[in-house]
């Protein structure tokens, strides 16, 4: 366990991943349970492999932004709760960039100079 330990230390990065993947886990599990919990476990896969994914790489930009342990974790926590509502946005994004890219820019444009 003493040359794990070391190479943890060693690769920081890495050490970011695991912590920040085992708060995503806990998070979603908690609050697939208190919400509405995924009816298959394809979906709960799903569901896991999002809040990994968000929770890694938000604890990657935490870790070079945040030098407080307890609010890090606590914005890792919340945005693994929120990590479905991330997906789905991402979805709609993606499909509608596909549908029409100029016309999509052009919203974001719109709605960037302040229009609706």
């Amino acid at each position: 366990m003493d040359e794990f330990s070391a190479w943890l230390q060693h690769n920081i990065a890495m050490m970011v991943a695991i912590q920040s993947a085992v708060i995503g886990v806990v998070m979603v599990i908690l609050s697939g349970a208190a919400a509405e919990p995924p009816h298959s476990w394809r979906e709960w896969v799903k569901v896991l492999s999002v809040g990994i994914l968000v929770s890694v790489i938000i604890g990657w930009i935490a870790h070079e932004n945040i030098n407080n342990e307890m609010i890090r974790s606590a914005i890792i926590g919340a945005c693994a709760v929120v990590s479905r509502d991330i997906l789905a946005a991402s979805q709609s994004v993606g499909k509608k960039l596909a549908a029409d890219p100029a016309g999509t820019l052009r919203e974001w444009a719109g709605f960037l100079k302040g229009g609706k």
